[in-house]
């Protein structure tokens, strides 16, 4: 049997519950060193999205008389209550001017942070990208022929080799259309392209 705590609207943590029985120490023991090693772990509650697990907790209720009537509790945790798809979705926008609009239609129910690629064509000082009141922006120069890859933390890459982080708040893509704003130095070259991907969350 299953007992599975539901997503809220907000973003904390969210504690799911499996409770079953154990057919023989065996079965429990291979289970237990298998989901207590150290990769990751992501749990799949809908065929079609993932969550991923931040701990794992066990459990194991003995059933003096009725051995095969013992149970296993797994305690998981995850990182917030929502919901990934599996699936990869992105758009990309040619830039030939500051600022410069990108949109983008997410299909979940709840917001989702996006991961940024500019490629620089011109010389881009200081990129920004902002969305309503968040904004989040890099102070430097990329030369042309330059790839700055801002991930969904803030941390920042430059052509593979990390570059710090970005300055303020990360931006998220909320449920449905969503409209950001990309600008830069006056002294910039305006020219580059941004290709923005993510994953639709669900509560």
């Amino acid at each position: 049997m299953f007992f599975i705590s539901l997503a809220e609207d907000d973003r904390g943590l969210r504690t799911i519950t499996w409770e079953g029985f154990v057919s023989n120490d065996e079965t429990y023991l291979n289970l237990r060193k298998a989901l207590l090693d150290n990769t990751v772990k992501v749990l799949k509650l809908h065929p079609e999205r993932k969550i991923t697990l931040l701990s794992l907790g066990f459990k194991k209720r003995l059933d003096v008389k009725k051995p095969e009537d013992s149970k296993m509790i797994i305690t998981m945790l995850a990182a917030d209550t929502r919901e990934y798809s599996i699936v990869q979705d992105s758009a990309t926008a040619a830039v030939t001017s500051s600022p410069a609009e990108i949109h983008l239609t997410t299909e979940g129910s709840a917001p989702t942070t996006p991961e940024w690629t500019l490629a620089a064509i011109g010389a881009i000082i200081n990129p920004v990208i902002s969305s309503g009141a968040d904004r989040m922006e890099w102070n430097g120069t990329l030369n042309p022929g330059d790839v700055m890859v801002i991930s969904k933390d803030g941390a920042v890459s430059i052509n593979g080799s990390r570059a710090g982080n970005i300055s303020g708040t990360v931006t998220e893509a909320d449920a449905g259309e969503n409209t950001f704003v990309y600008g830069d130095d006056s002294s910039s070259s305006h020219n580059c392209t941004i290709e923005v991907t993510w994953n639709d969350a669900y509560y």
